[in-house]
């Protein structure tokens, strides 16, 4: 088992075997989104939110990295869960504190890539002080590893 995984790994490092990056939410012509907006409660979690919804992708794939792409509201700190909902998994919990409507932070990357099995429905929430701070979140996803 190890040496058709040590096989693949190496494959996928010097080319040979095609990996696919995709941002979630897609940017279509119909829904040109900024990602998906978290909205958080006054001072508690807010409701959990598509990113990736269930069975969206219909490959294994790997969670790769997190965006915020817009804020609203007064700019404040926020913490942000991603779970693998189908999974019952809270795969990354980090904090950001946008200063403007554009956060213009660097992404979020994952410690370790989080495989995900096909289908699965990938959402995000959010706590700030205030219900009216939103975020919008986005996640680069791997296929193909």
């Amino acid at each position: 088992m190890a040496d058709s995984n040590l096989r693949r790994a190496y494959s996928i490092m010097l080319g040979m075997q095609p990996v696919t990056y995709t941002m979630y939410p897609l940017f279509t012509g119909a829904t040109m989104t900024a990602g998906t907006v978290l909205t958080p409660g006054a001072g508690v979690w807010g409701a959990l939110a598509d990113i990736i919804a269930a069975a969206a992708i219909a490959t294994e794939f790997w969670l790769v990295y997190t965006v915020f792409t817009l804020a609203a509201g007064a700019f404040a700190l926020h913490e942000v869960r991603i779970n693998n909902t189908t999974a019952a998994v809270n795969v990354m919990q980090i904090r950001v504190d946008p200063t403007a409507a554009s956060p213009n932070t660097n992404p979020f990357p994952f410690p370790i890539p989080v495989h995900c099995n096909i289908g699965a429905q990938i959402q995000g929430q959010t706590i700030a002080a205030n219900a009216a701070d939103k975020i919008s979140a986005s996640i680069l996803v791997a296929t193909g590893l």
